[in-house]
């Protein structure tokens, strides 16, 4: 194909070899006719354009549809289900709400700020091996070992059972359970942190452990589970007087 070939195929003049320079100009002027005839008119979707003259006709002509037809088509859809690799995803925040009508599953820790709200629970019961799980400092959720396994430097607790006993039980009212339901806030019955620890028991207080705020590091709790190891030290101070009062009656000829 020779030079020009294109530009007679499309309708435009070709400048002879034999042309005078002199009316250079001229050819000029006829390439910017071309140019403005071009832009000016209406260019068919086969080269590039719309086919149109305003912006409707081109979406039209283009199949594309407008945004209030996008808003009525996509009104009460569902969004489709799909799944996504998190190296697909990035790292990043997800603001506002994520929802799932099914399983959510995670090979990795999942780790968040918030509180952890779940209703379903509480109808869930469980009926083997089933352990007890707490909250640790970090806010790491487990259970407490216990096994031998997990041990060091075993030595038998001593500890005054009288200062145990001195503890009293009480009945008490939550705040939180009065500001919602006043008079009708159910009565509990317990003990009170301060005064386990004021008893030297501050190993069954677990604290705050939240530096922002302004409780942190005061009683918040009592392991009630763990309470028992001191509970049993001191059925087994009273057997022990038991026995030995048992004992003295026996020397004495009255047992």
């Amino acid at each position: 194909m020779a030079n020009g070939d294109d530009a007679a195929a499309a309708g435009m003049d070709v400048v002879p070899g034999t042309a005078s320079v002199r009316q250079g100009y001229d050819e000029d002027n006829k390439t910017r006719d071309y140019i403005a005839q071009r832009t000016n008119a209406v260019q068919p979707i086969a080269k590039g354009g719309t086919g149109s003259t305003t912006a409707a006709d081109a979406r039209s002509a283009l199949g594309v549809p407008s945004t209030t037809e996008l808003t009525t088509g996509l009104a009460g859809k569902s969004p489709a289900g799909h799944t996504h690799n998190v190296s697909e995803l990035g790292a990043g925040t997800v603001n506002g709400d994520l929802g799932a009508t099914g399983k959510l599953s995670a090979q990795g820790n999942i780790e968040h700020n918030g509180q952890i709200y779940s209703p379903g629970t509480r109808n869930r019961t469980v009926s083997t091996n089933y352990a007890s799980v707490y909250s640790g400092d970090g806010g790491w959720m487990g259970i407490p070992p216990s096994s031998r396994r997990f041990k060091t430097e075993i030595q038998p607790w001593q500890e005054d059972a009288a200062r145990i006993l001195g503890i009293m039980p009480v009945t008490y009212r939550l705040k939180s359970d009065v500001a919602e339901l006043g008079d009708a806030a159910p009565v509990r019955v317990g003990f009170i942190a301060e005064d386990l620890i004021d008893a030297g028991l501050e190993e069954f207080v677990p604290t705050n452990i939240d530096p922002d705020s302004d409780d942190f590091g005061l009683p918040i709790s009592i392991n009630y589970e763990f309470y028992v190891v001191a509970l049993q030290l001191v059925v087994r101070h009273q057997s022990e007087q038991m026995q030995d009062i048992h004992t003295r009656l026996a020397a004495a000829g009255i047992a």
